[in-house]
């Protein structure tokens, strides 16, 4: 199986467990479903992530766009990377985050990250993608749009 395929499987199987469809998919549904599965009992993962920020998100310099439409750029980068798209190229393209944006994460810690950003990725299975929504206290900086590589 297509890694592109995969994950378009496992997004069905996601969309299923909250009772959507592919049409009526949103980013929303699919985090609560992400949420609602047990994390992976691996030690160490490496993930990748586009950042989307918003003016006034803690350590964001330079960004103009609003928290709602840092949102709505978030739901379209999400839904092009399950299309199959390079999430390289949507790091690039899109990213906020001034680091490189792939980062090895181990159990014990993950605690210099994000709190959303372990949560999502230890839920995540290798190639599937997920997102860490902004939170003012687990995802502070905006959203995280976050693929599972290894």
């Amino acid at each position: 199986m297509r890694a592109s395929t995969a994950v378009a499987f496992v997004f069905t199987i996601l969309l299923a467990a909250c009772g959507g469809s592919a049409a009526n998919a949103s980013m929303d549904d699919s985090i609560k479903a992400l949420m609602a599965k047990t994390e992976h009992k691996d030690e160490s993962i490496t993930v990748q992530h586009v950042l989307i920020a918003f003016q006034g998100a803690p350590n964001i310099q330079g960004v103009t766009r609003s928290k709602d439409e840092a949102k709505v750029l978030a739901e379209q980068v999400w839904k092009e990377a399950l299309g199959g798209a390079d999430f390289k190229a949507l790091m690039k393209q899109h990213s906020n985050d001034g680091g490189p944006g792939e980062y090895p994460m181990t159990k014990a810690g993950r605690m210099q990250m994000v709190k959303g950003f372990g949560d999502v990725g230890f839920r995540l299975a290798v190639g599937e993608i997920g997102v860490a929504p902004w939170d003012q206290n687990a995802s502070p900086f905006g959203w995280h749009i976050i693929k599972r590589v290894k």
